[in-house]
């Protein structure tokens, strides 16, 4: 027989490894950061509606949100920075594995547990204060636990005690990587913050020589169309838009007080209502007792009842918010068949089932989350001028105001509608 080649090969061990997978997770959340970072910025500053086509299922609300952006710049710019700098020990790992394992253990680590850290704050913060829940930002909590699962396997000693001796093995060596590695750090925010800046200065100057309005003031003037309308006797100066689910109590109640208010101020106050259903099955919001009643059915029930039996708008509002005196889920398909033969309203299943009935209530849950409403009932007190949205909204989130807290509001808003600070 022939004798067989004898080939030398490099031994996979457990330092190449945990590198290759740093880098597999690292590289990809790197690219994804910067994504996020450029969709901030079109958002932001250039109005092009970006987010709201390619961002969804609470991803909006999220990114939105004020602690969205920390000094002066989005989260996902230090996001950047950091799997950068993950990316960057990976590499070095793995192509001087006996030379830098050892003093790099240290530093990998700790990134792998600040890294897993910031995903359950920041998710927890999402899911629990906003009520949403971001599904690229999942993108990123997914690679920061791979990274911090790569970081463990780094460190055959096991967490807790490779970070204590870790700290009792630091050296001039493996000092120096951790100061490198926190200035390579700082170093990426602050590139990252000048590019950041400079662009958005370019967009705002872009902007300001077409109109001075910023991108909420423009989306203001875009309310969705509703047939749910108390009108002023005049052009109105304010604009109150309530957002509401059927299946809510406190909607409920919230309607009635805003039908009475408007009418003690129509000479001047326009009420609107629009749908914002915390049903998944309209839209990115969620709340379980919501979801459980069925209020994206009730949403779509409204449209068209409304259309299919006629009269008065508001009357029809209050047969489907009577539905809450029913057995739950309140907008099951026996109540809602039950409302429709007891007023002779034929087709409102198929109604219900039709695209552009759900188009409708997906307009306007879609605008209210871009106006960084998280939950029903919520209002926009909005100025008006000649009849149209005019300045900057102010936000009553919740019901249950006192009617004095009201009133300041609306004469806020009506100064500033008549061009007043």
């Amino acid at each position: 027989m022939p004798r067989e080649r004898k080939k030398s090969y490099r031994k996979f061990g457990r330092e190449t490894f945990a590198a290759l997978t740093l880098m597999l997770f690292s590289l990809p959340a790197l690219l994804f950061s910067i994504f996020l970072t450029v969709l901030k910025l079109r958002t932001s500053y250039r109005c092009d509606g970006f987010m709201h086509n390619v961002c969804s299922s609470g991803c909006d609300v999220a990114l939105a949100d004020r602690w969205a952006v920390v000094l002066g710049v989005p989260i996902s710019v230090y996001g950047t920075a950091f799997y950068a700098v993950v990316l960057g020990l990976a590499v070095i790992i793995g192509l001087w594995p006996f030379t830098f394992t050892p003093t790099a253990r240290l530093p990998v680590l700790v990134l792998g547990v600040a890294g897993l850290g910031s995903s359950l704050l920041l998710g927890g913060y999402a899911w629990f204060g906003l009520g949403v829940w971001c599904i690229y930002c999942s993108v990123l909590y997914v690679a920061n636990f791979g990274i911090f699962l790569s970081a463990t396997l780094l460190n055959a000693e096991g967490l807790l005690r490779g970070l204590r001796n870790g700290l009792r093995r630091i050296d001039l060596l493996s000092g120096t990587i951790c100061w490198a590695v926190l200035s390579a750090f700082i170093a990426c925010v602050l590139v990252q913050k000048r590019l950041y800046s400079h662009a958005a200065a370019d967009a705002l100057r872009e902007r300001h020589q077409h109109t001075s309005l910023s991108c909420e003031q423009e989306d203001l003037r875009a309310l969705p169309q509703t047939a749910f309308e108390l009108p002023s006797e005049g052009p109105p100066e304010v604009i109150v838009a309530l957002f509401f689910d059927l299946a809510c109590t406190h909607c409920r109640r919230e309607a009635e007080f805003w039908r009475t208010y408007q009418q003690e101020h129509r000479d001047f106050l326009q009420v609107e209502f629009f749908h914002l259903s915390a049903d998944p099955a309209c839209g990115p919001l969620d709340s379980s007792p919501l979801r459980q009643n069925e209020s994206c059915s009730g949403a779509l029930a409204l449209e068209c009842f409304n259309a299919l039996a006629g009269g008065d708008p508001f009357v029809n509002l209050e047969r489907l918010f009577a539905l809450q005196d029913q057995p739950s889920p309140y907008f099951s398909v026996q109540n809602r068949e039950a409302l429709a033969r007891e007023h002779g309203v034929n087709g409102l299943t198929e109604c219900m089932n039709a695209p552009d009935t759900f188009q409708r209530i997906s307009q306007h849950i879609d605008f209210g989350v871009r106006m960084k409403l998280t939950a029903p009932p919520s209002a926009l007190i909005i100025p008006a001028r000649n009849g149209k949205p005019f300045g900057s909204a102010l936000r009553l989130r919740g019901g249950a105001k006192s009617k004095d807290y009201i009133d300041a509001k609306i004469r806020e808003s009506r100064a500033r509608s008549r061009g007043h600070e």
